[in-house]
């Protein structure tokens, strides 16, 4: 028998503003909260918003608050969903003559099929058209803050659970 366990921390992750202001790189939205960095308590996280989206806010490029900078939140200040993965696998070795064996495996990725879920949204939506203050118009935006996938089934990462057997003969 054979056994691997994973339990990584979420990957770390940047709110990003829905407006390319500066020199075409990706910019970081706008901190609008009071204190900390938008994060909500492991106990209040939930797939529809995994941080506060109402702290963050993207410069918009026109109108009474466009000034042309970049946004001031953290780079990679939040952190996504963790990985928590069990890998099983068990053998049978059957000796059928002197020098012929047989093999009988079973190999279980991700056991008991936890969800592994990726980030969530993170480009912060504009202010209303012609507001004067930095707050955000989430209608516009309900991804925002949101985890709407799991798992990576083309890089084989984070995956749902996975099943194989196999024989194996040698002579």
């Amino acid at each position: 028998m054979n056994a691997i366990l994973s339990y990584f921390d979420g990957l770390p992750f940047s709110v990003t503003s829905a407006n390319g202001v500066g020199d075409g790189l990706t910019p970081r939205a706008q901190f609008i909260g009071a204190s900390g960095n938008g994060s909500l308590p492991s106990s209040q996280r939930t797939l529809e918003e995994w941080f506060n989206t109402s702290e963050f806010v993207s410069i918009p490029l026109s109108g009474p608050l466009a000034n042309g900078q970049w946004g001031d939140s953290g780079r990679n200040i939040l952190q996504g969903p963790g990985t928590k993965n069990i890998d099983f696998s068990i053998f049978k070795n059957f000796r059928l003559a002197e020098s012929k064996n047989l093999q009988i495996r079973g190999e279980f990725f991700n056991l008991f099929n936890t969800p592994q879920f990726n980030n969530p949204g993170a480009v912060a939506p504009t202010p209303a058209t012609g507001s004067t203050v930095l707050v955000p118009n989430l209608a516009s935006s309900p991804a925002f803050g949101t985890i709407s996938s799991a798992g990576s089934p083309t890089t084989f990462q984070r995956v749902s659970r996975e099943i194989q057997l196999a024989a194996k003969f040698t002579f």
